[in-house]
């Protein structure tokens, strides 16, 4: 009986600490040339604009600088990244511009 109790609590704990990063996702940014990884992004909570802040800090460069993009698709500002089928493994584009207007 002890064994199986034991068993039970070591399979719960790996179940909930599955979990807690089934969402979180590897994702690369291409950024003239550079691929930059982001690890541990969580696509069904984090919006485009807290992802484009992110992305802006670390390449330090000004939001209205770029756009992101995946796929050729402008990313809109008001969606979680999962509502773009972000997953892990995808990449996404910085592109350059002179003023953006995706995330204000």
């Amino acid at each position: 009986m002890k064994k199986f109790l034991n068993a039970f609590l070591v399979g719960g704990l790996l179940i909930s600490s599955t979990a807690a990063f089934a969402g979180k996702v590897t994702l690369t940014v291409e950024f003239d040339r550079a691929k930059i990884k982001f690890r541990q992004i969580d696509t069904e909570v984090t919006p485009v604009c807290t992802f484009k802040r992110m992305v802006a800090e670390r390449l330090n460069i000004k939001m209205k600088e770029f756009n992101l993009r995946r796929s050729g698709s402008l990313l809109r500002a008001d969606n979680m990244l999962s509502d773009h089928r972000i997953h892990s493994g995808s990449i996404i584009k910085v592109e350059k511009v002179s003023y953006s207007s995706q995330c204000r």
